[in-house]
């Protein structure tokens, strides 16, 4: 597979970079479940990283809640771009399953 450039990371379906185009339609959805999954993980990671413990709490709270105005607002409160942050959590992400299996290949 060819080195992937940030143009093709941002714009390329990950089932093509992975060079996974031909898998069934469930298996896909499937995998991105399960990819949403560990984005928002990271996401949620990345947050609380930013927050001390106290705001944890209160940030904790407002998602039980589950009300996404009041959790976007606190956030911008914090100065805490939770888009910026997604983009970046999902690239590095992306880029990730790319290496990992660049290197797999390159195992075989």
């Amino acid at each position: 597979m060819a080195t992937i450039d940030v143009k093709n990371l941002i714009e390329d379906d990950i089932f093509d970079l992975l060079g996974l185009e031909n898998l069934d339609d469930k298996t896909k959805d499937d995998l991105r479940i399960k990819i949403l999954e560990s984005v928002s993980n990271r996401i949620l990671l990345r947050v609380a990283d930013l927050l001390n413990d106290e705001e944890i709490k209160h940030w904790e709270n407002l998602l039980d809640e589950g009300n996404n105005d009041k959790i976007v607002n606190y956030l911008q409160e914090k100065n805490i771009d939770l888009k910026k942050i997604a983009i970046e959590e999902s690239l590095i992400y992306k880029r990730q399953l790319v290496d990992t299996l660049n290197k797999a290949k390159n195992q075989q």
